[in-house]
């Protein structure tokens, strides 16, 4: 049963009088000579945890830590730049070494890239995508490529899918995305088509790499010992292409042709 409310007079906003304390009847007061009481922390005003988090160190902060990583950045740069910067050749003093990345083949075997040393073959093309819209940028390097060295002793080349979505981490999942892609991709680039999970432990990798934007497909030139001569992004020009085919032929062996 409902307790029963007081009456309404009890609501009455009559101050109610003082209360007699220790204080005030002299006792348990404190003794002559000692240090005063602390003062009390007056009570926090409202709204400054909000003027804090929004404060323009805060702000700064927080905008530092999206860059390169939200959609929207990744938006803006691609309508600035189309996706593209630079070509750069290196050479083989000055390129860094390749982290190693890990993922499966479509016929579900676990693949190592860069390859090995002595393994791996004297040039090594990788072009990395995350979405559907950056296979026409890897097109445009990988095509050309196939086409010229596709039969060259000691050249290879593998398209790297980068799966980013947390749901991809399902093993059942990957399976049958990798049936799906086997349908799509021809069945002699199965062993060349490797699907890479994204995870906080690849990403420094990918970042290392420079695949700061998910719009956009980029290239990597890798020779036998693992070291990155080329890099490129975007839509491949035909300046691009002949840059890429002159470190191929140096890492071969071969002499430019006219």
């Amino acid at each position: 049963m409902w307790r029963r409310l007081p009456p309404r007079a009890a609501f009455s906003r009559t101050a109610a009088p003082p209360r007699r304390t220790l204080a005030s009847s002299g006792r348990g007061a404190a003794p002559k000579g000692s240090a005063p009481p602390p003062p009390t922390q007056p009570p926090p005003q409202p709204g400054v945890f909000f003027k804090d988090i929004t404060s323009e160190r805060a702000s700064s902060e927080v905008t530092a830590g999206l860059a390169g990583k939200s959609y929207f950045w990744e938006l803006g740069d691609v309508t600035k730049t189309k996706g593209k910067r630079p070509a750069q050749v290196l050479g083989a003093k000055a390129a860094p070494l390749m982290a190693a990345l890990r993922g499966e083949d479509l016929g579900g075997a676990s693949v190592a890239l860069p390859r090995p040393v002595g393994e791996a073959a004297k040039a090594t093309l990788l072009v990395f995508g995350f979405r559907d819209s950056a296979t026409k940028h890897t097109d445009s390097w990988l095509e050309p490529w196939v086409r010229r060295f596709g039969e060259a002793a000691g050249a290879d080349a593998y398209e790297v899918n980068l799966q980013e979505s947390a749901i991809m981490r399902f093993r059942l999942l990957r399976l049958w995305t990798a049936a799906t892609l086997r349908r799509a991709v021809p069945a002699e680039r199965h062993e060349r088509y490797v699907n890479v999970l994204v995870t906080p432990e690849t990403s420094p990798m990918l970042q290392a790499l420079g695949l700061d934007n998910r719009m956009v497909g980029y290239v990597r030139l890798v020779d036998s010992r693992g070291r990155l001569r080329f890099r490129g992004q975007g839509l491949a020009e035909e300046e691009e292409l002949e840059q890429l085919a002159q470190v191929a032929q140096t890492l071969l062996g071969k002499k430019k042709k006219a």
